[in-house]
């Protein structure tokens, strides 16, 4: 609630979602229901940290459905990198910096609010992690982020390796599953074709009905064969039921012009693919993090930032020895 009073004085929107109602598209949900949750997730929507972070997000969401509040927002992004940035690497001085922004800065003291000390680190971490995730699922460059959770994470192995394998691909971004089978829809039928330039038209139009006639199979495995038509046609539906990575091992039998024509977008769906396990590698450790400081369940805590694709994950490393905790939603 504190955040919601000292927010919305200073940029006059509408409150945050209550718990229990459905949030506008965008605004992170926190499960409620009793049957799909844990017993240790179901009181930790009674936990004041919770509902502070809860707060937090909402706010932001807020902020960003205005061009006022997206340009506030990014300045002081901003500042938050350049304060982390000239601070010492130790967890004191993080702290003593997100201190100051909180007093200097009132768009991120409106946000932050009352939170302070271990709890203020937390919840930047939580901040940097849902805008990380915004871009990714955006398209759009996280190489800035990348530096902010490196600075509040320290010097956890876990979080520094998946940083690593993120950073090929901070600067431009990866492309989305969406706009992964847009393009390839729109490249489909160069990829068919491409063996048979030189022949005759007749020919090239039979392997194009061939192919759309498999493409409307419904299902990859309805469709045989080992030619291009049945490969593609493959890879489309497979792309059709989000699977990025089946599409590219069908496609990774090609040979010849077909291969070579495919290639770029090979490399585009091979980034995605990266950034998708480290994204959610990086997720992982972060929220294994944060719940060890305030002692937020997993499953309360990735429900603020949203579950992504909705697919189901279990995470051995963090299954392991946690009774209470189930599966989790991958980014």
């Amino acid at each position: 609630a504190f955040v919601g009073r000292q927010f919305h004085m200073l940029f006059q929107y509408p409150s945050p979602t209550p718990l229990g109602r459905t949030p506008k598209r965008g605004t992170a949900q926190i499960p409620n229901s009793t049957d799909a949750m844990s017993t240790s997730s179901a009181s930790a929507l009674d936990n004041p940290n919770l509902m502070t972070f809860s707060g937090m997000l909402e706010n932001v969401t807020s902020l960003r459905d205005s061009e006022a509040g997206q340009t506030a927002m990014a300045l002081s992004l901003k500042t938050l990198r350049e304060a982390l940035a000239a601070a010492p690497d130790t967890p004191e001085a993080v702290t003593t910096a997100l201190e100051d922004i909180k007093q200097n800065d009132k768009t991120l003291g409106a946000i932050f609010g009352d939170v302070g000390g271990k709890d203020l680190t937390a919840a930047a971490m939580l901040l940097a992690l849902n805008e990380f995730r915004s871009n990714v699922d955006g398209s759009r460059p996280y190489a800035d982020d990348l530096v902010v959770l490196q600075k509040l994470a320290g010097n956890d192995p876990g979080v520094a390796k998946s940083l690593r394998r993120l950073a090929p691909y901070a600067a431009s971004g990866v492309m989305s599953r969406a706009a992964l089978q847009s393009q390839f829809k729109n490249m489909a039928t160069d990829v068919v074709t491409a063996k048979l330039q030189g022949r005759g038209v007749s020919v090239q139009e039979e392997a194009l009905k061939r192919f759309a006639a498999l493409a409307r199979a419904g299902k990859a495995e309805n469709v045989k064969g080992k030619n291009t038509e049945a490969v593609v046609a493959r890879a489309q539906l497979l792309l059709d039921m989000g699977d990025v990575k089946g599409a590219v091992q069908e496609l990774r039998t090609l040979e010849g012009a077909s291969a070579a024509t495919a290639e770029p977008w090979m490399n585009e769906a091979e980034g995605t693919l990266a950034a998708d396990q480290s994204s959610e590698d990086l997720t992982q450790n972060i929220l294994q993090g944060i719940s060890g400081e305030t002692g937020l369940s997993l499953e309360s805590l990735l429900g603020l930032i949203g579950g992504g694709n909705g697919v189901s994950y279990i995470s051995p490393a963090l299954t392991k020895g946690n009774k209470d905790y189930g599966s989790v939603v991958a980014p």
